[in-house]
């Protein structure tokens, strides 16, 4: 019955939406933001600690400015992420420029697999997908799946439509090895709160202690992969710049508190520039409070 509702009403109506042109869907964005922000106030307490305690240099009036930009951004990422149901490849191209691409491009000629993380930063649905589009490195995207069967099924279509796969993030490492002999990006969203914090180093990230998932640096090490950062800015509405940065060529010669260090480093320098593009809505310091008290965070 589950299927039936997905195939023949759940599916058709988001797809459907996706048909309406982006410029449309910008005004129903425009209303959903009033809804969103000043009707409902959707996660607003949750935004504006986060961003209190994450700049506390600014004011309450400037906290408010970048809270009613980011959910400005926030209601167009939704529309934005529908529209990857139908968006064409050349509009794709068209909006998401990609940027410092030759060196990505080299490792793969010179056969290196390699490991590319990301944040909940700009539109990394649409950046993900515009990087399927290049030649080079098949996608591998680690995502944790969705309680809800038909929005997971959704986004799986969503997320594979441009020449990349998505794994559940506990087969990681039985899908690294079965790929080990073919050159592939393994994408990770490196910015959620692990699970385990056993399996974690505190990091300080936007001025707090912050546990960040240890598994994605000992997997670069493990299998000896490049590791790269990728970034999706958004120098206007409807447009996005992705940009890479190799992080370290030989992850064994460093700790993995160091690569998780420069990964969450860098990702907290793009916040700063523009913080309307991450995602606030997100209780990322929840678990802050069970830092054990003999832990030094790592600046």
């Amino acid at each position: 019955m589950q299927q039936f509702i997905y195939r023949f009403l759940f599916f058709p109506f988001f797809y459907l939406i996706s048909l309406i042109p982006l410029r449309i869907m910008y005004l129903f964005s425009d209303c959903f933001y009033f809804v969103t922000y000043y009707l409902i106030g959707y996660r607003k307490k949750v935004v504006l600690d986060n961003l209190h305690r994450s700049f506390p240099e600014k004011s309450p009036k400037e906290i408010k400015a970048i809270a009613r930009k980011h959910y400005r951004f926030f209601t167009d990422s939704l529309f934005e992420t529908l529209k990857k149901l139908s968006i064409s490849e050349k509009e794709l191209r068209r909006r998401v420029e990609i940027e410092h691409y030759a060196e990505m491009y080299q490792l793969y000629k010179d056969k290196h697999s390699i490991i590319v993380v990301m944040g909940h930063y700009g539109s990394w649905e649409l950046g993900g997908a515009r990087i399927g589009l290049e030649e080079g490195h098949p996608l591998i995207c680690i995502y944790k799946p969705l309680h809800n069967k038909m929005m997971d099924q959704l986004f799986l279509y969503i997320r594979t439509r441009f020449r990349g796969e998505v794994v559940a993030t506990k087969n990681t490492p039985r899908v690294m090895l079965a790929n080990r002999n073919r050159e592939t990006a393994i994408v990770f969203l490196a910015d959620q709160t692990p699970l385990l914090l056993s399996n974690s180093h505190w990091v300080k990230f936007l001025n707090q202690d912050t546990p960040v998932y240890r598994g994605t640096a000992q997997l670069a090490q493990k299998f000896d992969y490049p590791v790269v950062y990728a970034v999706v800015r958004r120098p206007k509405r409807g447009y996005y710049k992705v940009s890479f940065e190799v992080l370290t060529m030989d992850p064994k010669s460093l700790s993995d508190l160091e690569i998780s260090r420069r990964h969450t480093r860098r990702l907290e320098e793009d916040i700063i520039a523009q913080p309307e593009l991450w995602m606030w809505t997100h209780r990322r310091w929840k678990r802050a409070h069970q830092k054990p008290k003999d832990v030094q965070a790592v600046v």
